[in-house]
């Protein structure tokens, strides 16, 4: 901007200029040039990151989320709402990021499991509580179908709490990786680290 008013920048660039102040919100700083402004700015920059990270929504939280909307809506309308219509609504009023697992029939039925028969569990939900608090990106638990494939394998209540705590213990202490929480390692029996 000052190079375009030091260079008599027309009426129609300044109001462009204007406009961009006034409505992007953005963080001013006169640092030296040179090191000290470089490290500044990058700081800067990683702070905006972290914080975009730490707004999206973890699969633990689109699950309850989806769950949530959907017994929400079904109570107050008094109707089923069918997991196909809620996909429809999803896929309709939300614009979802880039690297979220898109909200499909599947996705809204998992959902529903995985809140029923994981997260009503007190351990199981404490778990993913901390994955979510202390992994953040490298949090293993991804995709749906890994948490779906925890239900299928574990059976049972105490079986689920059992896996999950296994799994999470393994991916923590480095013996797993975020390759062993895929849906066709967690269901093949001999590749499995479920038991």
């Amino acid at each position: 901007m000052q190079e375009c008013i030091q260079r008599g920048g027309d009426d129609a660039t300044l109001k462009r200029w204007k406009q961009l102040f006034l409505t992007v919100p953005f963080e001013f700083e006169v640092v030296p040039a040179g090191e000290e402004r470089y490290w500044r700015a990058g700081n800067i920059r990683e702070s905006a990151v972290q914080k975009g990270i730490s707004l999206q929504l973890s699969l633990r939280q689109r699950i309850y989320d989806v769950a949530g909307y959907k017994m929400s809506t079904e109570k107050s309308s008094g109707t089923t709402l069918s997991s196909k219509k809620a996909t429809s609504l999803y896929t309709q009023h939300l614009k979802l990021a880039s690297n979220a697992e898109p909200v499909s029939e599947n996705f809204v039925d998992s959902a529903l499991t995985v809140y029923r028969r994981v997260l009503s569990l007190e351990p199981c939900r404490k778990l993913l509580e901390w994955c979510d608090k202390h992994f953040l990106l490298g949090n293993p638990w991804k995709q749906i179908s890994a948490l779906q494939a925890l239900v299928d394998r574990g059976s049972t209540a105490e079986g689920i709490v059992y896996c999950l705590e296994g799994l999470v213990d393994g991916y923590r202490m480095g013996f797993l990786d975020t390759g062993d929480f895929v849906i066709s390692k967690l269901k093949d029996y001999r590749a499995s680290f479920l038991a």
